[in-house]
């Protein structure tokens, strides 16, 4: 229970990057801004606090004022949209713990650390966490940031590609908060492939790093979607089906995904069983 429970977390964050929240209410707070609770899937809640700043007309220079982030904190800014959006939070554990402990331990900062007043975003890190906190803050397109780290100035420019700031420096940022989730638990960018805790079990790959060899055709209704969890046999063969959006399907859906067959996953020089999601339209 406790390997499935880390691997659809992990398996949740490959397949939910790109991403949009799901809007699960609103709450009015001052400044022009509103406070929105909001997750990335029905299934999975990674990210629990947003704030989005509606501006007409859009403001020309936002300043973002972050206090208190540690070196192996993660911060990241991207120009896109014509909103400016934060989500802030922080995970509390590494890939070591989480395979020990199962799921991933992510939770939103409290509101009172982040605020928006007119043009002016300020971040305070709570000095009683212990984690990597991660604020990923998405400002609109071609406007100008001016970002301030403990009082002193680091930046101050139109963000055209995301940047990231971790361990006191400027780098290439990730594309969406769903990776700045996984950066900041992994440390990095986040791994394709994952080991299972002991050998006997599949491998956590991400779908796009599969080959299908026999697809059968699946009837889904306009404008709706699968979920679905795979595991692989080393063969390529599919072991078992599970459907997490809808929470069942109808048996001659299931019946059809459970022949499809992939070209056998090869990782260090053998062939490997493996657990994947998929998103089927």
């Amino acid at each position: 229970m406790r390997d499935r429970a880390f691997a659809l977390s992990v398996l949740c964050l490959f397949l939910l990057w790109g991403s949009e929240g799901i809007s699960l209410g609103q709450t009015p707070s001052g400044g022009g801004a509103r406070e929105e609770i909001v997750r990335f899937s029905r299934f999975y809640p990674l990210l629990n606090r947003r704030v989005t700043f509606d501006a007409r007309p859009r403001p020309r220079e936002i300043l973002v004022r972050i206090d208190g982030l540690r070196l192996d904190d993660v911060l990241v800014i991207r120009g896109q949209g014509e909103v400016l959006s934060i989500w802030a939070g922080y995970a509390s554990g590494r890939l070591g713990d989480l395979l020990q402990r199962g799921g991933l331990d992510v939770h939103p900062l409290p509101s009172s650390c982040v605020r928006v007043e007119g043009t002016t975003v300020s971040v305070r890190r709570p000095e009683e966490i212990e984690g990597i906190v991660f604020v990923d803050l998405q400002v609109p397109k071609d406007t100008r940031v001016h970002l301030v780290r403990d009082g002193q100035t680091l930046l101050r420019a139109r963000v055209s590609e995301p940047i990231a700031l971790r361990e006191g420096a400027l780098a290439p940022g990730s594309r969406n908060p769903a990776e700045t989730v996984l950066r900041a638990v992994f440390g990095g960018n986040a791994p394709d492939v994952l080991r299972p805790p002991s050998p006997d079990q599949p491998y956590i790959v991400s779908f796009h790093r599969l080959t299908i060899r026999k697809r059968v055709p699946v009837s889904i209704p306009r404008g709706e979607r699968l979920v679905v969890l795979f595991v692989i046999n080393a063969d390529g063969t599919v072991a078992q089906v599970v459907s997490l959006e809808p929470e069942t399907v109808a048996p001659e859906v299931e019946q059809a995904l459970r022949q499809w067959e992939f070209e056998p996953f090869v990782y260090e020089g053998r062939a490997v069983s493996v657990k994947t999601l998929a998103l089927i339209r």
